[in-house]
């Protein structure tokens, strides 16, 4: 079984602080939702968790390899490549075959074959999205996901994220907005 804590985290930025006595315990089967407004530390939260940055005082307590999905505010993609090219990729990384299931999840196969730096911002979001289906990984730490989606591939992702916690995965989500009551099984981290 997976488990991931937080204890005491504090964070100051430019001699201001951040967040301070921030804790949480996460398991499979459970989410955490990091709500807070623009600038409240969500995405250092985040990046501290996954050992991307150092300077988050604290103790975090995780599996030595984690084995996780991250997708931040970037989609993270190549833009001169097609959709399934990069899925192909992606999954390439993580010593995986491509599997058309990844395009499925998003309503992407009409769009496989598209460089993306043709799409619009919602399909480049909903490409990055796709990335959760290109291997399981028992975690997910998604940074405000549902941006740029309109209401239809909003609720989709919402669905797969409660079906992928039903089915014992863990689930770090940083949003501003309340998602409380699209997150089934959800604990929340507010910070100011």
């Amino acid at each position: 079984m997976t488990h991931l804590s937080a204890k005491n985290l504090n964070y100051r930025r430019n001699y201001r602080t951040v967040f301070e006595n921030v804790s949480f315990s996460l398991e499979s089967g459970q989410a955490i939702i990091v709500q807070g407004a623009n600038g409240s530390g969500k995405t250092t939260l985040l990046k501290a968790v996954l050992g991307l940055i150092s300077d988050v005082e604290g103790e975090i307590k995780k599996p030595a390899r984690l084995a996780c999905h991250y997708i931040g505010h970037e989609n993270a993609l190549k833009s001169p490549m097609t959709v399934r090219e990069n899925l192909t990729a992606y999954a390439t990384l993580n010593l995986q075959a491509f599997d058309s299931l990844c395009l499925e999840a998003f309503d992407l196969e009409a769009f496989a074959d598209w460089q993306i730096q043709t799409l619009s911002a919602g399909l480049k979001r909903r490409a990055a999205l796709s990335r959760l289906f290109a291997f399981h990984a028992p975690v997910w730490i998604l940074d405000e996901p549902t941006v740029n989606l309109d209401t239809a591939q909003e609720k989709i992702f919402y669905q797969k994220a409660n079906d992928f916690i039903v089915t014992g995965g863990m689930l770090l989500l940083a949003t501003h907005q309340d998602v409380s009551k699209k997150i089934k099984h959800a604990k929340k981290v507010v910070l100011p």
